[in-house]
């Protein structure tokens, strides 16, 4: 069987692209054959399909941009003529998607994330356009909602408004649609009776052991002893990641040597303005030394120190004693496995059902702040993670244990057998 990808962006870094590349390597593994359309690529281990690059699709386009702009970030043009853009962009799209589509073949088209977030607002309407006349099967594979990070696509045009409501989510007799947390799979059932697959995220843990990794460089380019801990966060630092939490949780510490590293900047933009606000905040709690910022080393490939090592997420989880997840909106598993595959620790925000139903509900065990609170039943038993080394080991293996039961690659296969009977 053909199955085909369409995509915004298949980069490093990212969880929904990661997801895609795992997806590919189990769909080739099961002998099916394996292409994508995406507007950017950047990923690696994508050698078991053929890619196809067509830059309008990509979220940086400058029509993209401003479509996102104009529609919800900061509007400077009248409704219709956002209309009117996103009307004649979209077209555009339908056009290439078409010859795409008729060049290509696919049997399945699987649509990541477009038909459940306006990402590409101009992409989106041209799929909802479309989808019906391709009348093939079409696995919508739904990261995020808009509903769960409203703030960011709401727009003050209530017109446009009424548009993502009208077309989000799609209804076709010909979607499937897959969702990674039951959460959101029992919101489409109750709200908008639409059925739906559950298909977690996934990380390939039988393998995990043949990677290697640059052991103990990384933390002396920090300047981080072996006797110092590391707390990571690893999302982008962003207003809806609780970045603000984790600086709370380093306050209460009030240890000197727990130092807090970040790998992302916001939006990958220090001249962001929330970032600025990050370091004054930083500064008001004085914790200019405990800090640590290495994204110019990890996501831009670069060296922290000058010539030396390019760093990758992996070597930043592995120099890590304990992982930091906090965001405020449903957000998607993939941290978590991280943690769990690099056997460390990990402090939670309680950001959704889906952490019950989807990770504690199994017995793994992350430490829960309720409603963001730090408390001093997490900092204490954060603490006994950090100092006792057996105990955190016994917990790690017992994680990894459950992950690998419930998160692997035969899940992937399993679940691609009851969609492809």
């Amino acid at each position: 069987m053909h199955i085909a990808f369409l995509t915004p962006r298949l980069v490093e870094y990212d969880p929904v692209s990661e997801q895609i590349t795992h997806w590919i390597s189990v769909l080739s593994f099961m002998g099916h054959r394996i292409s994508v359309l995406a507007g950017e690529v950047s990923a690696s281990g994508l050698k078991d399909c053929s890619v196809e690059v067509l830059p309008n699709l990509s979220i940086h386009h400058p029509s993209t941009q401003w479509d996102i702009i104009n529609a919800f970030v900061n509007p400077t043009e009248p409704p219709d003529d956002i209309l009117f853009h996103l009307e004649s962009f979209s077209n555009l799209l339908a056009m290439d998607l078409d010859k795409w589509m008729k060049k290509s073949k696919p049997d399945v088209l699987v649509i990541e994330n477009c038909t459940s977030l306006p990402i590409h607002p101009a992409l989106t309407l041209a799929l909802f356009k479309k989808i019906d006349d391709w009348k093939i099967e079409i696995w919508a594979h739904q990261h995020d909602f808009f509903w769960d990070n409203y703030e960011l696509f709401i727009s003050p045009y209530e017109i446009i408004n009424q548009l993502m409501d009208f077309q989000i989510p799609f209804k076709s007799e010909y979607i499937k649609h897959i969702c990674i947390n039951t959460h959101t799979q029992l919101f489409l059932g109750d709200n908008f009776g639409l059925k739906s697959s559950y298909i977690p995220y996934v990380l390939n843990f039988e393998n995990a052991n043949k990677r290697n990794f640059n052991r103990g460089i990384l933390r002396n380019e920090l300047s981080v002893h072996q006797r110092q801990k590391i707390l990571l966060f690893p999302q982008p630092l962003a207003p809806n990641q609780g970045f603000e939490t984790a600086l709370e949780i380093l306050r209460v510490l009030n240890n000197k040597d727990i130092k807090l590293v970040i790998t992302h900047t916001s939006f990958e933009n220090t001249d962001s303005l929330y970032f600025k606000n990050v370091l004054a905040t930083i500064r008001t709690l004085e914790l200019e030394n405990q800090v640590l910022f290495a994204y110019a080393g990890i996501n831009a490939k670069g060296m922290l120190t000058g010539p030396g090592i390019s760093y990758t997420m992996a070597d930043a989880y592995i120099e890590s004693d304990a992982i930091l997840f906090l965001p405020t909106f449903e957000s998607s598993g993939n941290y978590i496995l991280q943690a769990i595959l690099h056997q460390k620790p990990m402090v939670v925000s309680n950001f959704s059902p889906s952490l019950h139903n989807d990770f504690l509900s199994k017995g793994i065990h992350l430490i829960e702040l309720p409603d963001h609170e730090v408390t001093v039943k997490n900092i204490l038993e954060l603490e006994l993670m950090l100092t006792d080394k057996v105990y955190a080991a016994d917990i790690a293996k017992k994680n990894l244990d459950i992950a690998r039961l419930h998160f692997s690659y035969q899940t992937l296969v399993n679940s691609f057998e009851l969609l492809i009977e």
